[in-house]
């Protein structure tokens, strides 16, 4: 990818200790598309998924859409 464009992927499994059922483990899966579209404008998407029979007997989502004005201030060099 570009040096301006970012990803993310991060999953994540939970358990019942005590009785480890295969069919009882819950799913979460994250994923993080951040661009920075010029020097003054970032951009983010962001999704989230989660399964968990215990709430829902289907797949959760959520999604998000970030855009943010960065600011420079100070000394720095490039």
């Amino acid at each position: 990818m570009s040096e301006n464009i970012f990803f993310k992927a991060r999953y994540q499994l939970y358990a019942n200790y005590e009785t480890l059922a295969f069919n009882a483990i819950d799913h979460r899966l994250d994923l993080i598309l951040a661009a920075k579209v010029s020097n003054a404008i970032s951009v983010t998407l962001a999704v989230l998924t989660i399964y968990d029979l215990d709430q829902n007997e289907k797949i959760q989502f959520s999604q998000g859409l970030d855009i943010g004005l960065v600011y420079k201030s100070g000394n720095f060099s490039e």
